[in-house]
């Protein structure tokens, strides 16, 4: 399955301002199956700066943020979405980044176990672009997201995420 991501033009904005505003900004959503291949945001959840740590190459979550986090889409069904910027020279076209890549292997795992293996995605957000991936089944199958649909406006990923995380896996 290649899934669309779709928002309301609402979310979006306050997405976009949010992820845009910092060079490198952390924010989550939840979403219900919508259309067949479509994903539908219901909730977004910023992540304030404060409950990030700088690492030597991307910003992680705290002990704190990963807590509130778990508790948030515990409380609310359907799929998980984390969203996080690379605005800057380097952000587009938006790709995930090695350091990227090898967090969410971790990550994904670990709260998918959490939360009882729900559907995951991962957006990464540069200055003009924006690319995703999606844990749907087994551990480890990863599937490119297509699309982003904003009140019926839609643009296209780039795809990079899934050609580099298909590189490392193999």
């Amino acid at each position: 399955m290649t899934a669309t991501l779709s928002l309301t033009g609402a979310q979006h904005r306050i997405l976009d301002a949010h992820l845009r505003g910092a060079p490198e900004r952390v924010a989550f959503a939840v979403a219900a199956a919508g259309a067949p291949g479509h994903v539908v945001v219901s909730d977004v959840l910023l992540v304030d700066d404060a409950f990030l740590e700088p690492g030597p190459w991307c910003v992680q979550l705290t002990d704190e943020a990963q807590q509130q986090i778990l508790m948030w889409a515990t409380a609310n069904s359907g799929w998980v979405i984390e969203m996080h910027s690379h605005i800057g020279p380097l952000g587009d076209p938006a790709c995930f980044s090695p350091t990227d890549i090898e967090a969410l292997a971790t990550w994904v795992p670990h709260i998918r176990w959490r939360l009882q293996a729900r559907p995951y995605m991962a957006i990464v957000v540069g200055p003009k672009t924006i690319d995703g991936v999606a844990w749907t089944g087994k551990p480890g199958e990863v599937e490119s997201i297509k699309t982003l649909l904003v009140d019926g406006t839609s643009t296209a990923m780039t795809g990079l995420s899934w050609a580099r995380i298909s590189e490392v896996r193999t």
